[in-house]
């Protein structure tokens, strides 16, 4: 999961929004072993290579997203499972391969429009598959998971 503890709990920490999350499940890289915890802000976010594309979704118009792929996230944890399960603000909660993340250019979306998500609106992030250049069989096989989150855990 990509977060220990709720996001209003984080957000409401340093009287501030917090944009990141804490990587945790079966990882090899920690900033807090103790813990367990890879813990990413969103300025640890925005030095991984940022990738943007714009689409459409059922809650926006055509809008640009950008932020790191997913895979690159796992690659930085060092993350071992086969799976990463996605948990929303409202603690929905979905289920990916890794192999599925690999295969896909799949962002997690620190930007809409060159501008960053706001808890209030659809923020903090959003994990989000470039449905733009997917086949329509994919995109509905995939539009579940292009939602905004606010944790991942690999098992």
């Amino acid at each position: 999961m990509l977060a220990d503890r709720p996001l209003p709990e984080r957000a409401r920490a340093g009287g501030r929004r917090s944009r990141g999350f804490d990587g945790v499940g079966k990882i090899g890289r920690f900033t807090d072993a103790k813990r367990g915890v890879y813990q990413f802000r969103d300025s640890d976010l925005g030095k991984l290579k940022q990738v943007s594309f714009t689409t459409s979704t059922s809650w926006t118009p055509s809008v640009r997203f950008s932020g790191p792929l997913v895979r690159d996230i796992l690659a930085k944890v060092e993350a071992k499972g086969t799976m990463v399960r996605v948990l929303a603000i409202n603690y929905y909660r979905y289920d990916i391969s890794v192999d599925e993340l690999g295969k896909q250019s799949v962002v997690l979306a620190r930007r809409i429009d060159n501008k960053p998500f706001d808890v209030a609106h659809y923020g903090p992030l959003w994990l989000m598959y470039p449905l733009q250049t997917m086949p329509d069989a994919d995109k509905a096989r995939r539009w579940t998971p292009s939602w905004y989150g606010r944790s991942r855990r690999w098992r």
